[in-house]
């Protein structure tokens, strides 16, 4: 039971410090998958939610990215979109792509995203040393890294870095404050 707790609920994370040679080692590699998972790293949402990613969430020029309710895990308890600004990066790496379909992210299949193992499998083929041990593993539980995991980095750096707690919460999607706050929250 416990193993079932950690293996949902804790992630492996890359520790942040070490962000900077793991997108280095990323941006060479070629591919929506890629790109995806660069993107999670920048924005810090859910694998779910960028390779769901529709051209038509995405405003470029206002650089914002607006995620329908509907595709949020927490559609259940939420009701407003997820409103995530985009940095330059993220608009840069944006502007670069090909268009070939609705999906930022297409899959192999017409009309389809990406699957949801292929930034896993990205990660996957990356973190393989020569000797076979993973180059990157979560400081922590010492397991190697996984996309969602990501999510803990970007928090644990946002926090470091003196980001307010609710920004972070914000950023990342979750509900911060009472009903009566969200509603007056715009």
């Amino acid at each position: 039971d416990r193993i079932t707790k950690l293996s949902r609920g804790q992630q492996p994370a890359l520790d942040y410090l070490e962000s900077p040679v793991f997108l280095d080692a990323l941006r060479k590699r070629q591919g929506f998958a890629a790109r995806a998972l660069e993107i999670t790293i920048l924005t810090g949402l859910k694998t779910g939610e960028v390779i769901g990613a529709r051209w038509t969430e995405i405003d470029l020029d206002r650089q914002i990215w607006v995620i329908p309710a509907d595709r949020l895990k927490d559609r259940r308890t939420r009701s407003e979109p997820h409103r995530v600004p985009l940095s330059t990066d993220v608009v840069e790496l944006l502007n670069t792509m090909s268009r070939l379909g609705e999906f930022v992210f297409p899959g192999q299949t017409s009309g389809k995203p990406l699957s949801n193992m292929a930034m896993l499998s990205v990660m996957k083929d990356m973190n393989r040393a020569e000797n076979g041990k993973p180059l990157w593993v979560d400081p922590k539980s010492g397991r190697p890294i996984t996309p969602h995991g990501l999510r803990a980095t970007f928090r644990t750096w946002g926090e470091d870095a003196g980001f307010a707690r609710e920004l972070l919460e914000e950023a990342l999607g979750h509900q911060v404050g009472s009903a009566v706050e969200r509603a007056y929250r715009r």
